[in-house]
């Protein structure tokens, strides 16, 4: 049994570093290697979205080059689970970075990806965790002023 688990944490390592590198060199004009990596009906989750498809997953990927100039994605750690159950799960702490286009505003997102593979290697889901408050709404127009007022004195109220 022991044996059995050495084998399936290495071959989800395998499958975890092929998609980290995809990510890291995502770009406009290399989707199809998002594309193989992914089964047909994959699902992904963040603070925003809960899709189904692959075509739905890609294209919020596309929707984030038209919003920003050069984002790129950076892969900080990451860890294989190991469970007894079969399943190929890996976890991923990540920063996205790049520039609101139009605006001459940088972003800086911090995260975490939880990602389960089939046994081909092949993406089933992709949650991603990360605090979308403090890291995106605060930077939008007229509503980022007004929330960031709201926590200061929250933050204030609550001594932290």
């Amino acid at each position: 049994m022991e044996n059995m688990l050495l084998v399936m944490k290495n071959k989800t390592r395998v499958f975890l570093e092929n998609y980290i590198s995809i990510f890291e060199n995502l770009s406009e004009k290399n989707y199809h290697q998002l594309e193989n990596a992914l089964t047909s009906d994959v699902i992904f989750e963040d603070p925003f979205n809960r899709i189904k498809g692959k075509d739905d997953f890609i294209e919020i990927f596309r929707e984030m080059f038209k919003k920003l100039d050069n984002p790129f994605f950076k892969v900080t750690d990451y860890f294989i689970s190991e469970n007894t159950d079969n399943k190929h799960i890996g976890y991923l702490k990540w920063v996205l970075k790049g520039n609101f286009r139009n605006k001459n505003k940088k972003i800086s997102i911090t995260g975490m990806s939880e990602v389960s593979f089939d046994i081909q290697g092949k993406v089933i889901y992709h949650i991603d965790y990360w605090d979308s408050l403090t890291q995106l709404i605060v930077e939008l127009p007229y509503i980022g002023k007004f929330i960031k007022k709201i926590l200061k004195i929250v933050f204030k109220f609550n001594n932290i």
